[in-house]
């Protein structure tokens, strides 16, 4: 009965670790990517660089921080209006420019 448990107890444990790796790996490429950010002076690079984070935390709050983030730097480079569309349902989340 006591190797029942301990068995038990393994087997649940074990997802637990890699969750937690998963979120320390991405917090550290998400740190890295922006540091890349404050360094890259190039509208093009920031603008992969927003994409990038924001397809990072897909259908999660931070996605729309660094959509708008990206939006700004595109407007920033074309000099004109931008506008955003981000639509949130049961389905998720999903955005369009124009």
């Amino acid at each position: 009965m006591r190797n029942t448990y301990l068995v038990l107890f393994i087997y649940l444990m074990i997802p637990m670790f890699s969750l937690g790796e998963n979120t320390y790996t991405t917090q550290q490429r998400e740190d890295s990517l922006l540091s890349l950010l404050k360094s890259s002076p190039a509208i093009n690079e920031q603008i992969e660089l927003y994409k990038d984070l924001a397809t990072m935390y897909r259908q999660m709050p931070k996605e729309i921080v660094y959509l708008n983030k990206m939006a700004d730097a595109i407007r920033e480079k074309t000099n004109k209006p931008l506008a955003v569309v981000v639509i949130q349902d049961e389905g998720g989340i999903a955005y369009s420019f124009f």
